[in-house]
């Protein structure tokens, strides 16, 4: 899976309470778990510089608090899904300095296709401590254990259609053993108040995670087109990170009208991840008929037992990173900013081609400015320019290595404050600059080129808020188009970057009568459009350019009864059981496409009581 923001890569730009970065990525957070979810866009700002320009997502989990937290969930679902969690919080005792959180859960479901199961179990405690009124320290602990019967489910189009197979159509083998996930992390928080101006803050955390176990995934067509191939494919992967973060942040004035908000930070990371792994690609041993599929094959003969290969990758860095937001005349807001950053990153690869064991340092320094002119107390415009960078693993042939790649944004955009306040609306348009950017050489089978450059503009909107006390709406819409513009191999300017989506749009209501005898009624609805993806990637499938995935529109509604301790909510997802790819790429040797399944029409039910 990967994830995209503005045409770039943002696989590797997930954190949660603001730690994380290039190498922890795999996460299993349960969405109880979950405060709210921050997707960051532009460069992956200015303090998390070592990655691509076009943003982060940051979770931020549920924290402790002095009001009081007792409630309980029931879900059941589409697919026989059973789901229970509890959250409890609040203070350990009355006027207590020590207040605590604890979300815990398990869910169990089958999928929409055949032999799919999934369970997960998590529990998430967390301590605050308040030694006095300006200082406090937090710790917190995440585990989160899932497990799945297939990493994936894949189809594949015959002739071009891509729903010439059932939707519900089993790639995988229910003999093969699951997929075993676990996420453990855990960090401690310290804030202090020096005074009324300036606040010191200091969090570290140390986060493991691994996804491990044999699948069978889909290979291709036989030229008959009657016939699946299927390789078995056994993956150990892990991921650990160390990570801290400590910043001043506060506030002075320079004259009586110029006001200075400064915030000063280092950040410190150590991380890595790898692999072992192993195959049986291209040995066609898993034939599976599509018109009479034989499925229970024997344990032992899904098992891999071949020879197994190794990867590691590791990224240690050291950042030192200043802001200042200067206000002048409670007018017009000056952004100066910028990081400092010694970023070493090693590979190790234990498989043909021998590539040496190696290390290399980059050193960057990535800035970033702004101006905002404040029209009023409700609407202001802005424009920015800030800069990105990340290291790049790969040898070029006859000697060298892939440059970092750097990244731009240049950005303009108004944000306004309507109904009091009520409803954020913001609006911008972008030009991101990737350079350095490598491709695969295809005459030296291992290597890289240092090739050229990927250019992406757009535009975002967003609307969020209430238009009336009764009705919300968060709203979203953005155009990307993401193209590479310089390369050596000249056949490849003006291909789509890879998983772009022309456009993406989504839009949720919701209306909850305040008043009356049907008080805390509520209907919503929604729609999620998302446009053509691109299924094509340099160097692999691109001889005969673009070629795109279709786009489609799904429409999900929701009906629920809210009281002070009760409350029940009815989800359909994809009302009109749309079928669509969620994913996936062309293969020119099949002449067919092969993409990830998007669930058909499903429900959930969940209950909820406060104690």
């Amino acid at each position: 899976m990967t994830l995209q923001i503005r045409g770039t890569n943002a696989t590797y730009g997930t954190y949660r309470n603001g730690v994380g970065g290039p190498i922890w990525w795999n996460a299993q957070e349960d969405a109880s778990m979950i405060e709210r979810i921050e997707f960051v866009k532009g460069p992956a700002g200015f303090m998390l510089a070592n990655a691509e320009p076009g943003g982060l997502v940051n979770t931020v989990t549920k924290q402790p608090g002095r009001e009081s937290t007792r409630e309980i969930t029931f879900g059941v679902g589409s697919f026989n899904l059973m789901r229970t969690t509890i959250d409890l919080g609040g203070e350990v005792k009355k006027n207590s300095p020590l207040t605590y959180r604890l979300n815990t859960g398990i869910q169990k479901n089958n999928e929409f296709y055949h032999f799919g199961e999934f369970n997960r179990f998590f529990i998430c405690p967390a301590l605050k401590y308040e030694f006095n009124e300006n200082t406090s320290v937090t710790i917190e602990h995440n585990y989160v254990k899932a497990q799945a019967q297939e990493n994936t489910h894949s189809s594949v189009s015959i002739n071009g259609d891509f729903w010439a197979l059932p939707i519900d159509f089993a790639i995988n083998d229910p003999n093969n053993e699951p997929f075993l996930g676990a996420d453990v992390y855990s960090r401690i928080y310290l804030s202090h108040k020096l005074n009324d101006d300036w606040r010191f803050n200091g969090q570290a955390a140390y986060m493991t995670t691994n996804w491990d176990g044999t699948s069978l995934y889909l290979e291709g067509i036989s030229t008959t087109k009657d016939t699946l191939h299927r390789s078995s494919s056994m993956s150990d992967w892990w991921g650990k990170l160390m990570n801290m973060q400590l910043f001043l942040d506060g506030k002075f004035n320079t004259g009586k009208s110029v006001e200075h908000k400064v915030m000063v930070g280092i950040d410190f990371g150590d991380g890595a991840e790898g692999s072992a792994y192993g195959g049986t690609w291209g040995e066609k041993k898993f034939p599976l008929l599509i018109h009479e599929p034989t499925y229970y094959l024997p344990k032992d003969s899904l098992r891999f037992r071949g020879e197994t290969w190794r990867w590691m990758a590791s990224n240690r860095w050291m950042a030192l990173y200043i802001q200042d937001h200067i206000k002048v005349y409670n007018k017009v807001v000056i952004t100066l900013a910028g990081r400092f950053t010694n970023l070493t990153t090693g590979q190790d690869w234990n498989s043909p081609p021998h590539d040496p064991e190696y290390e290399l340092t980059d050193t960057k320094f990535t800035p970033r400015l702004g101006l905002t002119y404040l029209v009023n107390e409700d609407i202001s415009i802005y424009a920015l320019h800030d800069e990105s960078f990340l290291s790049q693993r790969g040898a070029i042939f006859g000697g060298g290595r892939l440059p970092a790649l750097t990244g731009s944004n240049n950005e303009l955009g108004v944000k306004a404050m309507l109904f009091k306040k009520q409803l954020s609306l913001s609006a911008s348009v972008y030009d991101i600059r990737k350079n350095n950017v490598g491709t695969t050489d295809q005459l030296h089978d291992g290597f890289y080129l240092k090739t050229g450059q990927i250019k992406s503009t757009g535009f975002d909107f967003d609307m969020m808020g209430k238009i009336t006390p009764s009705l919300v709406i968060n709203a979203n819409y953005s155009y990307v188009d993401a193209r590479i513009t310089k390369d050596t191999d000249l056949s490849l300017i003006g291909l789509t970057n890879a998983g772009t989506v022309d456009h993406l749009a989504n839009i949720w209501m919701k209306y909850t009568i305040q008043h009356g005898i049907l008080q805390g009624l509520g209907v919503g609805v929604g729609m999620q459009h998302t446009g053509k993806r691109s299924g094509v990637s340099p160097g692999w499938n691109s001889g005969d350019g673009n070629r795109y995935l279709p786009d489609y529109t799904l429409y999900d509604a929701s009906l629920s009864y809210t009281t002070d301790r009760f409350s029940v909510m009815f989800n359909i997802y994809n009302l009109t059981d749309e079928r669509y790819a969620s994913n996936g790429w062309y293969y020119p040797e099949f002449g067919e496409w092969m993409f990830d399944v998007g669930a058909r029409m499903n429900f959930r039910i969940q209950t909820s009581i406060k104690l």
